[in-house]
């Protein structure tokens, strides 16, 4: 959410106008992905770098010295690029460490930031903090810097929660933040729903193919495909349930998260143990489903006794009672019956 925040044009211009003094209309977000390999959230830059130096700001929970040395790898991957030291701005969200505040001097000509010593790396290294805007933030109308540094700072999920709600920067931005949100809820639903139409599109060929293996082709060869086919359709209607339950469920994206503060990333589980998973639960699912089509199919034989039998009624009464869904009519069924009870011999 802050980068996108940062990459507003309401933003910039608070940010370019506090820091810089204007010119906020010649600057433009850059890429900030370095040949180190190391990403920053934002930087701004003109066409002549000379005359005004890119801002780079990075927005960083904690500030310490492990933060501060790659601050300075990547000024020095900006130095690389636009061969000019940049002025660096750092919201710090929760703290900053004592061994950064030692370092930290007042900015007379700029009240509301402290100042780091940055020569060579910078052309200076400003601090946005709450204790840098701690003698601020009780103006009747908070100056538009400051009012940035709450919005990250005091972290609230919501304007009703914000102490400055009636401050018009405060509310802009929380605007900014809610219209950020609902783009990327609309886009994850966009997504998803491009998912369910591609399961539901494999899942109808899976079906054709398997009416025309029944229909068309009789040798064993077929027979192993179709109960391939078969145990795809499984798969893909297995996938296709827990797809929609998820649709269902309450989302953590579709929450108000508009306090603009990039959280602390969860630790993706293991891909190995994911796919394991996944392929124990198809496994479990096919054994089970399998065993209760047979079950019933077993049943109907005695119940007819030494009549003929009707796969075609057997199959409609079975659909009936939630068996048989991975078979498009009764043929299919009968063949993988037939391929069944060939094992077993």
């Amino acid at each position: 959410m802050s980068k996108h925040i940062l990459e507003t044009d309401e933003v910039k211009k608070i940010i370019i106008d506090a820091v810089m003094g204007g010119n906020h209309d010649k600057y433009w977000t850059r890429p900030t992905e370095w040949p180190n390999g190391m990403k920053s959230d934002i930087l701004y830059a003109t066409d002549d770098s000379k005359a005004m130096p890119p801002v780079l700001v990075e927005v960083q929970h904690v500030v310490d010295d492990k933060f501060m040395h790659r601050v300075v790898r990547n000024c020095e991957e900006i130095i690389s690029r636009y061969d000019v030291a940049p002025t660096v701005l750092i919201i710090a969200v929760s703290e900053c460490r004592l061994q950064v505040l030692k370092r930290i001097t007042a900015y007379k000509s700029k009240p509301f930031f402290f100042k780091l010593p940055s020569y060579p790396w910078a052309n200076q290294c400003l601090i946005l903090s709450k204790e840098s805007i701690s003698s601020h933030v009780n103006e009747p109308t908070l100056d538009p810097i400051v009012a940035l540094g709450s919005f990250f700072v005091d972290q609230k999920q919501s304007l009703a929660d914000q102490v400055h709600r009636r401050d018009p920067t405060i509310q802009q931005l929380y605007e900014l933040a809610k219209h950020i949100c609902r783009n990327q809820i609309t886009a994850e639903s966009s997504s998803s729903s491009h998912l369910l139409r591609v399961i539901m599109d494999v899942e109808s060929h899976f079906r054709k193919a398997i009416d025309v293996l029944n229909e068309d082709v009789a040798d064993g060869s077929a027979k192993r495909t179709i109960d391939c086919l078969e145990e795809g359709m499984t798969v893909l209607r297995d996938c296709k349930r827990q797809h929609m339950s998820n649709r269902r469920s309450p989302s953590s994206s579709s929450q108000s998260s508009t306090d603009g503060i990039p959280e602390s990333p969860s630790q993706p589980s293991s891909t190995n143990e994911s796919s394991s998973r996944r392929q124990s639960t198809s496994s479990t699912i096919l054994s089970t489903n399998g065993n209760l089509n047979w079950q019933f199919v077993e049943r109907f034989f005695d119940q007819l006794g030494n009549k003929k039998m009707n796969w075609k009624l057997c199959y409609e009464e079975g659909r009936r009672k939630g068996h048989f869904k991975n078979y498009s009519n009764h043929e299919s069924l009968k063949n993988a019956y037939n391929r069944k009870k060939s094992k077993k011999k």
